[in-house]
């Protein structure tokens, strides 16, 4: 009998490279980077330092953000520096029958000050300081960062301070949000101006994230199916619950990424509002189904009569023992072949909404 299976590629091209997380459907204090840093050569010897590297904008809590120093900030423009970062390896990894090039530094501390004095605003141990390069000649260190998921929280023994000369609404912020793991996290892409990174060259951030502490989200466990109407209502409950069930492998037989490519993905059918067209009723019903899942609901439950025949309108007349997909997860399968060949999308639209409001 076919199962369903909702897996987490950690170098998966689609989510690995370039792609959202889910930490970003509930709000964060995030600092963004910019600015070029350079590496000298030698394993064991080439260090990686940044240069020139400052803060131009940061996010706050309640999703306003700012790129101009004010009566409450005084964090843009400062400094950022990264030391202790010597070349440990270089190397490859191979994912889906494609090479990919890694490069390795040792764990450093990553500092934010103010430009024109002492005053350090943030200090922070970084870890897992491995570089992927992409097809595209992109270079990405922890592009997998999500709030959800410990294992792409890289900072660590975070020190953060204010005073009257230096508010920072961000860094009050990011230190009301600290737990006692006293943790958090940092992406950096970059693409090359001149040399190599496997040996001495210059390079320009492309895009790179500070984030805030991971948030204590409220855990929704359901007893029975939720609709629509439930899950939009409880979304900002519901960020690291779709996390967890991307992770998760509940069995081995399909990848719901194909259809829902992060917990943005999701989120964005599920809040879709207007005229929609059937694939899009679909893909809302799905996304409702699959957090159901993720709240408690076990794939392996059996359906009902009516929920079968929508599946097969010839259910009563097959044998039983004889592959009739008959189970909450099988229903998972069949809806997402369904939106991903275009075909019978309002009798699994149907399908999904009945298990839903079952």
């Amino acid at each position: 009998m076919k199962r369903l299976v909702i897996m987490f590629l950690v170098f998966s091209l689609f989510l690995v490279f370039g792609i959202g997380s889910a930490w970003s459907v509930v709000s964060l204090p995030t600092a963004t980077l910019a600015g070029n840093f350079q590496t000298t050569a030698g394993i064991g010897t080439g260090i990686l330092n940044f240069t020139i590297v400052w803060i131009p904008k940061v996010n706050y809590l309640d999703f306003t953000s700012t790129n101009a120093n004010g009566p409450d900030e005084s964090i843009i423009g400062a400094k950022v520096t990264l030391t202790g970062a010597v070349r440990e390896s270089t190397g490859t990894i191979i994912f889906d029958g494609q090479e990919y090039q890694t490069v390795t530094f040792s764990d450093a501390v990553l500092t934010i000050s103010d430009p024109d004095d002492p005053f350090v605003y943030f200090q922070a141990d970084l870890s897992n300081v491995m570089f992927i390069k992409d097809l595209w000649f992109t270079w990405y260190m922890n592009p997998q960062l999500d709030a959800c998921r410990e294992d792409s929280h890289n900072l660590s023994n975070i020190v953060l301070n204010t005073d009257e000369d230096h508010p920072s609404r961000f860094i009050d912020e990011y230190r009301s949000g600290l737990d006692i793991n006293n943790i958090s996290g940092m992406k950096l892409s970059f693409n090359t101006i001149s040399g190599s990174f496997d040996g001495s060259g210059v390079f320009s951030i492309f895009s790179s994230i500070i984030m805030g502490p991971p948030p204590v989200i409220e855990e929704i466990v359901i007893d029975v199916p939720m609709n629509i109407g439930f899950w939009k209502n409880n979304l900002s409950k519901t960020g690291c619950s779709f996390a967890i069930l991307l992770s998760d492998s509940i069995s081995s037989d399909i990848d719901v990424l194909n259809v829902f490519s992060s917990g943005d993905a999701l989120y964005h059918w599920l809040r879709k509002t207007g005229k929609m067209s059937m694939e899009d009723k679909t893909k809302r019903q799905l996304a409702a189904l699959l957090l159901n899942i993720s709240a408690g609901l076990d794939p392996s439950i059996p359906l009902t009569l009516s929920q079968l025949l929508l599946i097969n309108p010839d259910f009563a007349l097959i044998p039983e023992g004889d592959g009739i997909e008959d189970t909450v997860g099988d229903a998972v399968i069949d809806i997402e072949d369904a939106i991903l060949t275009g075909d019978d999308l309002e009798r699994v639209k149907n399908l999904a909404e009945a298990i839903n409001t079952q």
